[in-house]
């Protein structure tokens, strides 16, 4: 944070590159945010159903407990792939 009256300064990654900016020249590189020590890219979260549920009498529009479930494993995946590449705490 710049002091008061003073102009901010930053430094910035993409030197302004048309094509954009990549972190890691490969997906086995490590890359670490925040001050964390780098790691390695987490594995990918485990795809659900592709079709919702139309019809159902059960709570939160699941037909099955095993959807319901896989939604609850799906985002506690991507929270902790977060967590460890410490994009959030």
């Amino acid at each position: 944070m710049a002091l008061p009256g003073t102009n901010p300064t930053y430094q910035y990654l993409d030197s302004g590159f048309a094509d954009g900016t990549i972190l890691g020249q490969t997906s086995s590189s490590l890359v670490g945010f925040y001050g964390t020590t780098p790691k390695t890219r987490p594995a990918a979260v485990t795809a659900l159903i592709t079709t919702a549920s139309t019809s159902t009498s059960s709570a939160f529009g699941y037909t099955t407990r095993t959807q319901a479930e896989a939604v609850t494993t799906a985002v506690n995946s991507i929270i902790a792939a977060l967590q460890a590449l410490g994009l959030v705490t």
